[in-house]
């Protein structure tokens, strides 16, 4: 198929994955020829309605997505004729996810694999995808029998068992995964990289492995997860691989900037565009509610969304961002991946790992000094705060109350983001052995 660049609005014939079906003009149809007595037997037809497969790509090969009807018109001879059906088609595609498993990614492993997690999720079933892991060798994820696979829990694997250790071998992995994404079945092929650096293990060189990406043809989406710090950090070498391929690259930097990543992920898989924005823009609105009332960051930001009017799809997309809700729209999935992959970069929590800790442990010291109390455990990054007592010397109904003084004490010493949910354990075991 030959590729034509276009922009919206569309006034061109260009090949894209929509369908767009018109009535030709209302032309007279050519008088029949005379009968040939040959005993030969013809049949003719005219035909009135004429479906056309198009495309429409940027000047760099990017696909234009969230065309209507009214970016297109259509001409025959001259005339412009009625565009009388237009439809959408999201073909799958073969994708592979190339991650970095170097040991500076150690910390932030939990938060790509939810990325990952998402993305796979938000994909079509019929896309078939790969896992290239790398560190100082880059290798295929997925078992020895397996190319290529749809299924999450292969792929989940594929991630999650890889230890993160050793230096990047960037620029060979790249190189191993458009070798297997070539093989792929499906007309359309992407990679998408996630890595916080540049190369320092390679054996082949940048030039072999910008020149394998022209020669396969596969559109590269980067992801940098890096500071100024990173002495490894090469965000020209993820902006010039994503853009000999057509593809994008994230570097994400600010919370702020979830939104625009957003905005992009959702016109690559063609999700509602706006709706992704919104759900990120506000997807942490709930913190900003007064922490006198009670309820989550997440409820909060329920009961403001619905009070200013936001539509239900926006809601759904802000209460699914840590997963405490199950996802029903891409728009959400999209949110939580975006939400992961923005987490994971160093700093993003604005509170350095020394506060982090003080802070937890102040936390703990809040029981000191009371009755019975064995244990105290900060947990869920200090939103809840779990102690456990001896049962004989607290009884139940102290149970309740030591709950309630503590939540007092809390909200009185200490400053903290939303709420956090006290839980006082008591327990009895009663032990025994048969001999």
């Amino acid at each position: 198929m030959k590729r034509l660049s276009a922009y919206a609005p569309v006034v061109m014939l260009v090949f894209l994955t929509v369908s767009v079906t018109w009535i030709t003009s209302g032309q007279q149809p050519p008088a029949p020829e005379p009968f040939q007595a040959d005993n030969e037997y013809r049949l003719r037809t005219t035909t009135e309605l004429v479906l056309l497969d198009v495309a429409a790509e940027t000047s760099r090969g990017r696909t234009i997505s969230g065309l209507t009807r009214d970016n297109f018109k259509v001409y025959e001879d001259g005339k412009l004729q009625p565009i009388t059906s237009f439809n959408h088609d999201d073909h799958p595609v073969s994708v592979g996810l190339v991650v970095d498993q170097s040991g500076s990614m150690r910390p932030k492993q939990k938060e790509v694999l939810e990325a990952a997690v998402a993305f796979i999720r938000a994909s079509n079933p019929q896309d078939e995808m790969f896992i290239v892991n790398f560190n100082d060798k880059a290798s295929l994820g997925l078992p020895g029998a397996i190319s290529f696979t749809a299924d999450i829990n292969y792929l989940q694997n594929a991630i999650s068992s890889a230890r993160p250790e050793g230096r990047t071998a960037l620029n060979d992995a790249v190189i191993l995964a458009l070798d297997h994404v070539a093989k792929g079945t499906k007309e359309r092929k992407a990679l998408l990289l996630i890595s916080d650096g540049g190369d320092n293990a390679s054996t082949r060189t940048e030039l072999e492995m910008m020149n394998r990406a022209e020669e396969v043809q596969a559109t590269i989406y980067t992801i940098g997860m890096f500071t100024d710090e990173d002495q490894d950090r090469n965000p020209g070498l993820l902006r010039r691989l994503a853009l000999i391929s057509g593809g994008e690259t994230y570097l994400p930097d600010d919370p702020t900037k979830v939104a625009g990543i957003l905005s992009h992920i959702a016109s690559e898989i063609k999700a509602d565009v706006a709706v992704a924005k919104r759900a990120g823009l506000l997807h942490d609105i709930g913190k900003a509610i007064d922490r006198e009332q009670e309820g989550t960051h997440l409820e909060l930001g329920r009961q403001v969304l619905k009070k200013f009017g936001e539509s239900e799809a926006v809601i759904h997309g802000m209460e699914c961002h840590h997963g405490d809700y199950e996802p029903r729209t891409i728009e959400a999935v999209i949110v939580n991946a975006a939400d992961a992959i923005s987490a994971a970069r160093p700093g993003a929590r604005r509170e350095i790992l020394e506060t982090y800790v003080k802070r937890l442990e102040k936390l703990e010291l809040m029981t000191d000094g009371m009755k019975g109390v064995e244990k105290t455990f900060a947990i869920q990054a200090g939103r809840e705060l779990r102690v456990v007592v001896d049962a004989k010397k607290v009884t139940d109904d102290e149970c309740y109350w030591m709950s309630k003084d503590l939540a007092k004490r809390i909200q009185a010493e200490l400053q903290y983001p939303g709420q956090i949910k006290i839980t006082v354990i008591r327990e009895t075991r009663a032990v025994d052995f048969a001999k």
